[in-house]
């Protein structure tokens, strides 16, 4: 069709009455000979713009009856049956059946027509599932990207068992049967009883995707091992094409047991690095690391078969030989770089160098050492000192080595909930004499913020307060605060409490043993300690003995009197 007929076309489409494009259309599909695509293409091309279609009065009801009250009920009773493995339990039919019998659906409502509705609206079972959470690798659910601003900002770090590895007695690496894997997070019946697995530890820099792999021989993760894969993998390494190191500003890992384990956190927090755990079960908060993991199997284990390392030690040996290449010259999708080109931007304020080994194991159990500031400025920790350059006395701080500036300190000024606050500025010494003066040539030291303050204040003239102070008016007093007579009860003494009673006197002298022993059972207060000790003597005489024989007579007497006085009655 020429421009000028499909312009024509165009035209008679456009100023047609509504419902009248059929009819022209017709027309010219009779005099053409050609479809009606075809003519409504060619139009389309010129200018034509085809009609909305009116919505129908009814659109949006349900002819069913079927409210969008009673949809959200069905979505409850799925989502209701979400499981930890990401399935949802209950079928749609089952929910619509429940919904129907509760009254939230009207009787005769169809599943087909519920689960249509539910596809329309995005609410399908299949969508409920894959939008519930963002568990695991393979969900739809929506996630927001991380963004790192360079090399070195966060680190991501995780661990995996290679189950299918071993090294055998003789003859290096072994492989295991190819369907032995982890179900369900929980170890098959012929793992159970092996003590140790071949773990890969791997530690990814987020922004340049550069990572670094290390394996461990291990019955599972542990602190040790991860505190070891942590220097390890931020230390400078020998190998001149090895140039991913440095500590990180963040930490990322899962809450796995050895990652929040105290040494572990402890040693983190002394290098100033800042960790944090995601939630469990959600693998994919760490995808950089995830995905490393999934690029070592395919370009370095998937060939350990062709020639197999004899121990672990030939096994890491190969790994870095392969990490290194990898990381030189494969290309990474994101950055359009080599993982080393793209580390190779960082600035020289990321790049935190570790301590010696010695410090960095000592970091893990180290405490910060809280004190108060006294009047030299002097701050001693672990066998280094530093002066504070401005001094408060009694001031609360925390101090803690500088792992990436030793011999210096970094001292926090103390809050009084007692967290860290601002840095201190200090200097460090190697000795306390080094801030010491020669006899003879004292100097004072530099003025606080309290002292400068009170000689500014002296300054200030007073002259004034001199006429004002003492002068308070008493006529300028508010009306209210007057004295108002108040009605009152006088106030009845009490009567007298009688006097006590006086206890009678220790006699002079007892006409015999067991009179003065009995006065002393009578009277233990008035009773001296020298008549304490002669009872006691006393209970060990024949006469005490012949008494007490008469005592347990008299009270076999009494006994007897009562027992056959209860019979007679």
């Amino acid at each position: 069709m020429t421009p000028d007929l499909a312009r024509s076309l165009a035209r008679e489409l456009a100023t047609a009455p509504y419902g009248g494009q059929g009819a022209i259309l017709s027309q010219w599909e009779a005099t053409m000979g050609l479809s009606r695509s075809t003519l409504l293409r060619h139009a389309k091309l010129h200018g034509y713009q085809p009609q909305e279609r009116k919505p129908r009065v009814d659109a949006g009801i349900s002819r069913a009856g079927i409210t969008e009250d009673g949809l959200a009920h069905v979505v409850a009773l799925m989502a209701g049956s979400h499981r930890k493995t990401g399935s949802i339990e209950m079928p749609t039919n089952e929910a619509v059946m429940e919904c129907v019998g509760a009254g939230a659906l009207p009787q005769g409502t169809k599943p087909e027509t519920v689960r249509r509705i539910l596809r329309e609206k995005g609410l399908s079972r299949r969508m409920l599932k894959g939008n519930y959470t963002t568990d695991g690798q393979t969900v739809s659910a929506g996630h927001v990207r991380l963004v790192s601003r360079g090399p070195n900002h966060l680190h991501q770090v995780d661990v995996s068992a290679c189950l299918h590895w071993y090294f055998k007695k003789r003859g290096g690496l072994g492989m295991r049967h190819t369907k032995l894997e982890l179900m369900g997070g929980k170890k098959p019946e012929a793992l159970k009883g092996i003590r140790e697995h071949i773990l890969r530890y791997i530690l990814v820099d987020h922004f340049s995707g550069a990572f670094y792999v290390r394996y461990y021989l291990a019955a599972g993760e542990n602190a040790l091992n991860l505190i070891d894969f942590l220097y390890q993998g931020w230390r400078r390494r020998e190998h001149e094409h090895d140039i991913f190191h440095g500590a990180p500003s963040m930490v990322y890992f899962d809450p796995g047991s050895a990652n929040l384990a105290y040494a572990t956190t402890n040693l983190l927090d002394n290098l100033q690095v800042k960790w944090e755990a995601h939630q469990a079960g959600v693998a994919r908060a760490t995808g950089a690391v995830e995905v490393s993991h999934r690029i070592w199997q395919q370009h370095f284990e998937s060939k350990l078969w062709l020639r197999r390392p004899e121990n672990l030690e030939e096994l890491n040996a190969r790994a870095d030989d392969a990490r290194i290449f990898y990381c030189a010259n494969r290309t990474h999708r994101r950055t359009r770089q080599t993982r080393w080109e793209a580390w190779s931007g960082i600035k020289a304020e990321d790049l935190r160098l570790m301590p010696p080994r010695e410090i960095y194991n000592e970091l893990a159990h180290e405490k910060p050492h809280r004190t108060t500031v006294r009047a030299d400025g002097m701050l001693r920790h672990k066998g280094l000192h530093a002066v504070l350059d401005t001094v408060d006395v009694g001031q609360r701080v925390e101090v803690v080595r500088n792992p990436y500036r030793l011999p210096e300190v970094l001292a926090y000024r103390l809050n009084p909930d007692g967290t860290r606050g601002e840095v201190l500025r200090t200097k460090a010494i190697e000795s306390p004499d080094d801030i010491g003066v020669a006899v003879g040539t004292w100097k004072r030291r530099k003025d606080t913020p309290a002292q400068r303050a009170v000689k500014a204040a002296g300054e200030i003239d007073l002259s004034t307060y001199q006429e004002t102070v003492f002068g308070h008016k008493l006529e300028n007093l508010p009306e209210n605060v007057r004295f108002l007579e108040r009605r009152g009860q006088e106030i009845t003494p009490a009567a007298a409490a009688p006097a006590p009673l006086l206890e009678e006197g220790r006699p002079a002298w007892f006409s015999s043993g067991a009179n003065r022993y009995e006065w002393i059972l009578r009277h233990p207060a008035q009773a001296l300690a020298e008549d304490l000790a002669w009872a006691r003597e006393y209970e060990h005489t024949p006469e005490y003995q012949a008494m007490a024989e008469s005592w347990e007579q008299l009270r076999a007497h009494l006994g007897r009197q009562a027992v056959e006085g209860g019979g007679k009655a």
